[in-house]
């Protein structure tokens, strides 16, 4: 019998296909599992997924309105490391993001323990009500951390890049929130005036 694999998805503006598998995006910005300077690749368990995760950090309706590009990646499943969140249960969902939960994949990092960091996704996390335990990871919203500087990094498979079409709703939607954010500041800036 073959290796099972593990299908994901990265998704990248224009301007960064070039370095989109380099790591180098996250050396000046840190991220939920993953401190500043720490080489990663962030991709997800589903195309959906992945258009979410970006959509967090889209702030306006022309990032919106880019080009974008997705990749298809596979790796086996015995590449993959998952997160042990017991030290950080109550924490990693904080949108502060902390040391703690960034120490997870700087560890995995600098010790070379994987070539993906399986984590879940903040956006979509599936919760028992009865333990407070996240449940079906592989399922509901699972991202993972690729080390480009691992030694089995080759061995995992990239295909792409593909481009991506966002439906005109989506933009719709945030111009729409552009509208109400520009409503609320001009209104905040009003009442520091009038003080």
């Amino acid at each position: 019998m073959g290796k099972e694999n593990q299908n994901a998805v990265r998704i990248c503006r224009w301007d960064t296909i070039e370095e989109a598998f380099s790591g180098k995006g996250s050396q000046h910005k840190a991220g939920r599992f993953y401190g500043a300077g720490t080489e990663i690749v962030a991709a997800a368990n589903s195309t959906a997924l992945a258009i979410l995760e970006v959509l967090n950090y889209i702030n306006n309706r022309k990032d919106l309105l880019a080009a974008f590009w997705l990749y298809e990646i596979q790796f086996a499943k015995e590449l993959i490391k998952t997160a042990d969140l017991r030290d950080v249960e109550d924490k990693w969902r904080d949108p502060l993001y902390n040391p703690e939960t960034r120490a997870i994949g700087d560890v995995c990092y600098l010790k070379n323990q994987s070539a993906v960091l399986a984590v879940p996704s903040a956006v979509i996390t599936t919760i028992d009500p009865k333990t407070g335990k996240i449940v079906s990871l592989d399922e509901n919203g699972q991202n993972y951390l690729l080390f480009p500087k691992h030694p089995h990094f080759s061995q995992i498979r990239i295909r792409g890049p593909y481009k991506l079409l966002l439906d005109q709703r989506l933009t719709n939607q945030l111009s729409a929130r552009d509208v109400l954010m520009e409503q609320l500041r001009k209104e905040e800036t009003k009442k520091k005036k009038s003080r």
